[in-house]
Parts: C-alpha cells; sequence; structure tokens
C-alpha cells in the first residue's frame, strides 16, 4: 500500500513538473521530466494498486490534471481550425466549400485565421464535428471552452472503460492506463485533438457489442465516423447475423450530411490530398525506407494492412480485440502517424494491457514537445534518429513477446493412427447400441469407452485422439477417416 500511495503523490509531483511551464513548454525540459515521470508512476500505481479506494482519488486526480492542462498549454492550430470552421457556418458559409484561404472568406480573417494550418484546404473533419464546431462558436470561441468539450468527451472514455472492465476485474487498476496517461492528458486537454469524441464514440459502440445492445452499437459507430472517417473500417468487424436489422441505426447520424451537401462538394477531398500528399512518422515507412533506401508504393503498404486485417476479421472471434488488432494495423501501415493519432489504441491498453503498445505510448511522448516537428521547421519532418527512439523499443518489445508466446503458435501433430471415443451415459441401463453401431462403421481403430464422467473416461484413454459422444449422438459414415 505504502508504495502505490507514494507512487500517486510521485504522480502529482511530476505533473506540476509538466504543467509549471505553461506556454514556453516547447522544448522545456521540465515537459520531458514531468512526463517521464508521470508515465513511470502510472505504472507504479497499476503494479502496486493499495485498493478499492485508489479509484477515487485516480479518478479526481484525472479530472484535476486535465482541468489545469487546458489553460497551461500553449494554443494548438488544430484548436484554431475548429474555431474558424464553427464561425464561418455562423457567417453562412460551408467549411467542405471553402477553404480558409478562400476570397469569399476575406473579410472574415481574424487573428484565428492567422495561426491555421493548411489554409488552401477545405474541412477534413465530417459533419458531426463540424455541427459541435459551430455550436462551440456560437457559445464561445475560445481556446478552453473547445478544448473543455474535448475533455468532457475524454472522460465519457474512461466511464465506459470503467464499465467495460467491471466483469473482469476486482479493483479496476487497469484504468490508470488511461486516465492517468501522459499521451491521453497532453493530446487531449492541453493540444486540443478531436480524437477523443473519435475514441469516445468507438467505445460505446464496443459497449453496446459487449453487452449485446446492436441499438447502442450502430449509431455509437456512425457517429464516430461522422466525426472522422477511420472506423468505418470497424463495420465489418461488428456486422453480425443475429444483429443485422439494426444495421439502419449506423446510417442514421449520416444524415448529418445532409446539412453540407452542396453542388461541387467532395466530402473525400481534404483526405484524399493529405493520404496522398503527406507522409510523416509512419513505422511501416520507417522500416521500409531503413532497409530499402526509399518511401513503399503506396499499393504494397495497402496490401500488407489487407491481407493482415483479413487474418483479423477471419481468426479473432472477440470483437473488442479485433477492432484493437485493426486499429493497430492502421497505424503501423499509416504514412502519417501523428503522435495524438495512438490514441485510438490507449483504451486498449485497459482492457489488453500490450506491452508493445504500452513501450511505444512511453517512447513517443519525447516527439510531442522536446521534438516537436512544428519547434524547427513549419511542416513535419522526419529525421532517422528519432524514428529510431520512437520505434525501435517498440519492435524489439513486439518481436520479444511474439517469440515469448511462441507456445501459442500452430501446432503440428502427427497423423493419428488410432482413437478412443467416450460416449457420455446418464446411467447404466441407457441403450447405446446405436451409437456404438455408428462407431464400428469408421476406417479407424477405435476404442470405446462408457463411462458418466468426462475426467476418469480420458484417464482410461490410451490412443491418440479422444472424442468425447453422447449415448444419444450418431456418427455420419466417413466422420472419422483420416488414420
Amino acid at each position: 500500500m505504502v508504495y502505490g500511495v507514494g507512487a500517486f503523490i510521485a504522480y502529482a509531483f511530476f505533473s506540476a513538473f509538466l504543467l509549471v511551464p505553461g506556454k514556453n513548454i516547447v522544448g522545456s525540459p521540465y515537459y520531458l521530466i514531468g512526463s517521464a515521470g508521470m508515465f513511470m508512476c502510472m505504472l507504479w500505481i497499476m503494479k502496486h494498486w493499495p485498493g478499492g479506494q485508489m479509484l477515487y482519488a485516480v479518478l479526481l486526480m484525472a479530472f484535476l490534471v486535465r482541468a489545469i492542462a487546458i489553460f497551461q498549454f500553449p494554443a494548438n492550430s488544430d484548436i484554431n481550425r475548429y474555431i474558424w470552421e464553427g464561425e464561418i457556418q455562423l457567417s453562412g458559409y460551408n467549411p467542405y466549400l471553402l477553404a480558409p484561404d478562400a476570397e469569399a472568406l476575406k473579410h472574415l480573417r481574424n487573428e484565428i485565421w492567422q495561426n491555421i494550418n493548411f489554409k488552401n484546404i477545405p474541412a477534413i473533419y465530417w459533419p458531426f464535428a463540424q455541427l459541435l464546431f459551430k455550436a462551440g462558436a456560437a457559445i464561445s470561441p475560445t481556446h478552453w471552452f473547445f478544448e473543455t468539450i474535448l475533455v468532457l468527451f475524454d472522460l465519457g472514455t474512461i466511464f465506459l472503460l470503467l464499465l467495460m472492465i467491471r466483469p473482469f476485474t476486482s479493483d479496476f487498476r487497469e484504468i490508470v492506463l488511461y486516465a492517468l496517461n501522459p499521451l491521453v492528458i497532453i493530446s487531449v486537454a492541453g493540444q486540443g485533438h478531436l480524437e477523443s469524441i473519435l475514441v469516445f464514440w468507438t467505445m460505446l459502440s464496443l459497449y453496446g457489442c459487449s453487452q449485446k445492445k446492436p441499438w447502442l452499437m450502430y449509431p455509437a459507430l456512425g457517429l464516430a465516423v461522422m466525426t472522422k472517417l477511420t472506423p468505418i473500417i470497424f463495420l465489418p468487424l461488428l456486422v453480425e447475423r443475429g444483429n443485422i436489422k439494426y444495421f439502419p441505426l449506423f446510417l442514421l447520424p449520416c444524415a448529418l450530411m445532409l446539412h453540407y451537401v452542396d453542388p461541387g462538394i467532395d466530402f473525400l477531398s481534404s483526405l484524399k490530398i493529405f493520404i496522398s500528399d503527406f507522409h510523416f512518422n509512419g513505422l511501416f515507412n520507417y522500416i521500409y525506407q531503413s532497409i530499402i533506401g526509399e518511401l513503399p508504393p503506396t499499393w504494397l503498404a495497402m496490401f500488407c494492412a489487407a491481407g493482415l486485417s483479413g487474418f483479423v476479421f477471419f481468426l479473432t472471434p472477440d470483437r473488442p480485440r479485433s477492432v484493437f488488432l485493426l486499429s493497430a494495423i492502421l497505424l503501423i501501415f499509416a504514412p502519417t502517424f501523428h503522435t495524438w493519432y495512438l490514441l485510438l489504441i490507449t483504451p486498449f491498453l485497459v482492457l489488453y494491457r500490450p506491452t508493445p503498445w504500452i513501450i511505444l505510448h512511453a517512447s513517443i511522448l519525447p516527439l510531442v514537445f522536446i521534438f516537436h516537428p512544428w519547434a524547427t521547421n513549419p511542416l513535419w519532418h522526419n529525421k532517422p534518429l528519432l524514428q529510431g527512439i520512437e520505434f525501435l523499443p517498440f519492435i524489439a518489445a513486439g518481436i520479444w513477446c511474439f517469440w515469448k508466446d511462441r507456445q501459442y503458435w500452430p501446432a503440428r501433430f502427427p497423423m493419428a493412427r488410432s482413437i478412443s471415443v467416450i460416449i457420455l451415459t446418464e446411467n447404466e441401463a441407457q441403450d447405446i447400441s446405436g451409437c456404438g453401431q455408428s462407431i464400428d462403421i469408421q476406417d479407424c481403430p477405435v476404442e470405446i469407452i462408457r463411462g458418466t464422467q468426462i475426467s476418469s473416461g480420458i484417464d482410461a484413454a490410451r490412443n491418440d485422439v479422444i472424442v468425447l459422444l453422447q449415448a444419444e449422438a450418431r456418427l455420419l459414415p466417413g466422420a472419422i477417416s483420416a488414420c
């Protein structure tokens, strides 16, 4: 208990290091000390969890650190974009039709406009996000208000994760991997990235899936897609024969697009530009370029990602886990991998605790501000040394985990030469003649064991393969033939 409480106090101390520098945090050693210390203390709290009462302290700390970070971090250009697109909607303009540098919007230019990136590109965020921007701009077009909205969605994700892990844990210690994760705090409360909304709707959809509530799962996934298009790839994983009748609920949020439909609008135009023209910090690109010496062709990354996604689709029956694996594949093969993109994975740290991805959350932290891509260059840059710091620990941990779990690899067994069939009977007088006759017509040597307990039958079996049958069962001709 002492270690857990001490780690919690140390976390509060290091969070002060992170928040004290305020607007001058770029390049500050305070940031590196604070974020690294918070991450280590987060892991220490989980390992030495003192008891159920710690959950309330963790939730309070998570709230306080986020609330302070809203006001202590420097303004981010993404927040300026949200405010700008909200303001032009209030003036009657369509953000999908007009880029910020459009002449028609010249009279609306202000200080917010001055700090927008990619002024030549129209809106990339989808209609739910745009309507949220419009509402936020109408209420209070300020950085702190927009970041507060994002933090509320972030806190909602914490609540959903508590509901999702409740059946599998006695003390909720895993929640610290999201609630106290410095990358989440920096990306959402500090920088104001939209991923908090995307993650909230995605986790709400998975919660609906785990609770067998497709009436909740489908519209939540639809709202995630209407925030950013990325979660559309999860849809095939969640559709099943038993819930397909609720599928129209997924399409219901898509009606938000009707508000922005206009001649000449292509909702995918900005996304196409980012995919085709921008490549930054991609993991697959880094590995391929380190070996071959040049960036890989787009078709190769797409082919590899599609192949692995197929394995996930057919071989992973656990839906939340399949969404986690598909998110991992997406990030590995994406041409651009910003630090805040990792938030799509962070909730799954709570559910599955994957060691390589926990390590990546730590190794990617220095890139946020110490080696921030905008600190020395107005656009993004790739530096092999920094990418090595970021990705090599993750790759090494992935290889180690793969080798450590080799006992779960597909095994090859010699061909069976004989079979023991255990016939389970409820009483000695039960007629099993029909079952026995169906066994006798098989092609392999078969040992028949009759009993009322599975364990005793298994102990008595001496052949290569064991088959369990109820007395009422009948084997079809050829059912046992590969001997």
